[in-house]
Parts: C-alpha cells; structure tokens; sequence
C-alpha cells in the first residue's frame, strides 16, 4: 500500500521537480521533496523594528519556475533570484500584494484589490501593463496567458502576457453550471461551462449543447441538452454516436474513457 514519507504544513511553499521551496521570514529553503534533507538555503536581511513587535509582518508569498524564484520579504519588497545560481537577479518595494504568478520571464502581482500587474524580469523588471479589477475573480497563469475568471459576471478573460491584450474571452450561457477547476484550453478549444467554444474567436459551438470531457483525451458532445446522439471530437475528426439508453433529468451521468 502507499506510504506517508512524512507530513508538514507549508502554506508559503512552492514545489519544482524533486524540490519543495519554502518561504520563511528572512530566509527561503530547499527540501528534496522525498527526504526533507536541506539542498540549499538563502537568507536576507531583515528589517529592524524600531521597538519589540512593531515591525508589521507580510505574508511570504512565492513563485517559481525552471528560470527564477520570486518571494515576498519581510521588508514589503519582492526579491528575484536566479534559480540555477541563487543570486539576486532584482528587488524591488510593493505596498500590497496578495499573491504572484509567473510564466517564463514575466511576473504577475496580484494586490488585495486583484489588480493585476506584468512585469519584464529580463527588461530591469520593467512594468509592462496593469490590469484593473473589481469583481471577486480567481487569476491563473493558463498556456501562457493570464486568466481572469470574474465570478460576478461569470466570464473568462484571457490576456497576452507582453502586451496585456484580451486573446480571448467568454460568457457562460444563462444558468449555466461552472466549476472554475473543470476547463481546458487548446488551440482549438476552450471547454467550460459543461460546452465548447472555438479557442481563438471563443465563439460557441452551438452544435453542441451539453459536452464532457473524455479520460484519455478529447470530449463528447450531444446535440440536445440530455439527448442520446452526438459526436466523439478528438484528434480534429468527429465520430458520430447514439447511447442505447435514455438520458433526462434524473439519468444523465455518463462517463467516457479513450482506449
């Protein structure tokens, strides 16, 4: 049976490939991630406060891919560090941060106010583009674009990460169910909402009126909400189908799995 190497509460962590990087007050750690023994550390220096407990304390948020690791100090300032070597790369002071992205050599901030904002590590940290908001949204990095899910008007917002342009956006349909981890986006497609719509315009597939995804890849797609045919997509090609069985309201749950 599968067995716990061991257990810890991490919340300011990131893992990448075998290693669990943890962000303290004053210092960042390297776990090997299946025998919790030390890679390596870097410590900064702290501020100093001007009396005991008054030195006002930051979450130490951080990031990180194959190229850099960007955190959150005790000081209100973002530090970036070169992941290969672990040298400091650039800091620089922020006044409100609730959490950060990155993809390549563009960092996000994203504020309490889920203001969203890019910045060119390899151009001096260079601020890039803002992207205001004041709807409750969840923000993601997706295929290498900034995603906006504002959860009032139920949209999905995607933006090109050098210039800040919307490359696609969509609306869910009147009623229509949402599950913000339950999405897939292709060059082709952007599955959400339980539908399909075309992945570069984010025009509806109207032939379609309710689709799954299939384990193994591709999705199902039946022309009438509940209905019984439909098409297999998969590899650009559509398959035709019929189910042997009725579906309704109270038999509709199906799965499909791609041999």
């Amino acid at each position: 049976p599968p067995e716990i190497l061991w257990y810890g509460q991490h919340p300011y962590s990131v893992i990448l490939e075998d290693m669990l990087i943890v962000s303290d007050y004053g210092k960042i750690i390297a776990y090997n991630v299946f025998t919790r023994a030390i890679n390596w550390s870097y410590e900064y220096d702290r501020g100093q406060p001007l009396f005991q407990n008054s030195l006002i304390k930051v979450k130490p948020v951080i990031v990180a891919n194959s190229q850099y690791i960007a955190f959150q100090t005790e000081n209100k300032t973002i530090c970036i560090l070169d992941f290969s070597t672990r040298k400091k790369v650039a800091e620089f002071f922020v006044s409100d941060l609730r959490n950060l992205l990155i993809e390549g050599n563009y960092l996000i901030t994203v504020n309490h106010k889920n203001d969203a904002k890019c910045i060119d590590i390899l151009d001096k940290c260079k601020e890039l583009w803002v992207q205001s908001n004041y709807q409750q949204c969840s923000i993601d990095v997706v295929n290498g674009q900034l995603l906006f899910h504002r959860n009032g008007l139920n949209t999905l917002t995607f933006y090109d990460l050098k210039t800040g342009n919307v490359t696609l956006n969509v609306k869910a349909p009147e009623k229509a169910g949402f599950n913000y981890t339950n999405f897939q986006l292709s060059d082709k497609y952007l599955f959400v909402f339980n539908l399909l719509f075309d992945g570069k315009t984010g025009a509806p597939l109207d032939k379609y009126k309710e689709v799954s995804k299939v384990t193994g890849g591709g999705y199902i797609g039946f022309f009438n909400k509940f209905g019984m045919e439909g098409a297999y997509l998969v590899d650009d090609k559509e398959y035709s189908f019929k189910t042997k069985c009725g579906r309704n309201f109270n038999n509709f749950i199906f799965a499909a799995i791609r041999k």
